[in-house]
């Protein structure tokens, strides 16, 4: 979910509310602050518990960063420099590079099909 848009949420006064006509009505999309599947996960749950929900976002957002912190730090390269000869020649296996790798599949993948259906 978007920052700005959780952030928008939290301080609503009628959050309460969304959340729970969300809960009622399976609603899909963003409610209150909230994704459909942190709405699936709070569908067991006596009520709407914001603070939880609030709390369990932010450990989420935290470990994502953490997470994408260090991804950079096992980099071979510089930040925006990863690309396919650093992820085969080099062997560096950040997000970026894997990123590159799989465009570069995709696009052998594509390739091959089109090859084939000229065949055909």
């Amino acid at each position: 979910m978007p920052r700005l848009q959780r952030r928008l949420c939290r301080s609503c006064p009628t959050r309460s509310t969304c959340l729970t006509r969300a809960l009622e009505t399976r609603s899909v999309g963003y409610w209150a602050g909230t994704t459909t599947a942190d709405r699936k996960a709070l569908a067991g749950d006596a009520g709407p518990l914001l603070p939880e929900l609030d709390a369990r976002q932010d450990e989420l957002a935290r470990s994502l960063a953490a997470a994408a912190a260090a991804d950079r730090a096992q980099a071979l390269h510089p930040a925006g420099e990863g690309d396919l000869w650093w992820y085969r020649r080099r062997g560096c296996r950040c997000a970026e590079c894997r990123a590159a790798n799989t465009a570069h599949r995709a696009a052998e993948r594509a390739r091959a099909a089109s090859r084939a259906q000229v065949a055909a």
